[in-house]
């Protein structure tokens, strides 16, 4: 999580293709929610789903915690 950062999101179909496990989180501390989802974890703007965007109770224009699940471990 540490390595998570804030991106805008909105609503559309996400590209397909064959992309990594990332956590997406609301900011809402009371209400806190999060999605698995497969995508680029570099990208700025992050497209989910009506319904991805309705788990998470937050809106096109919003912005939430994205990070790559597994991340590629660093080799000496």
């Amino acid at each position: 999580i540490r390595k998570s950062r804030l991106v805008e999101v909105a609503e559309g179909q996400p590209a397909q293709g064959d992309f990594p496990a990332c956590l997406v989180a609301n900011e809402n501390y009371h209400h806190f929610r999060v999605v698995l989802v497969r995508t680029d974890p570099a990208t700025e703007r992050l497209i989910l789903t009506a319904a991805q965007l309705d788990a998470l109770k937050c809106h096109a224009g919003d912005r939430v915690r994205l990070v790559r699940l597994c991340a590629e471990e660093k080799t000496a």
